[in-house]
């Protein structure tokens, strides 16, 4: 899920730090769920497409919860950015993902 969030964790996004929410990463330990990235999108014919992909790798028991949620959370980004970069115009951002100074 992409959000703008004033606070949350800088992880690694599209090559900038972001501030990202760590709901998705924080139940996923908590509850010991798998993560699968799913993307829907749409083919040359406007047909629908659902992709489910493989799951985010969780991370080691002997970490802590903020180094495991990190960790979650930067396979989270990457799989997204990696989406971003292969079809950009089929994203829109409503607001600033990074932080302003950033921003030129």
């Amino acid at each position: 899920m992409d959000q703008k969030l004033n606070e949350g964790l800088s992880i690694d996004f599209l090559g900038k730090p972001a501030n990202t929410a760590s709901f998705i990463a924080d139940i996923a330990i908590r509850m010991n769920l798998d993560i699968v990235p799913i993307k829907f999108s749409r083919d040359i014919n406007n047909h629908n497409i659902i992709t489910f992909y493989k799951k985010i790798n969780m991370p080691k028991n002997n970490l802590s919860k903020n180094k495991k949620i990190s960790f979650i959370l930067k396979q989270v980004n990457d799989v997204m950015g990696q989406w971003i970069k292969d079809q950009p115009e089929n994203w829109l951002w409503i607001h600033r993902r990074w932080q302003k100074d950033l921003y030129v």
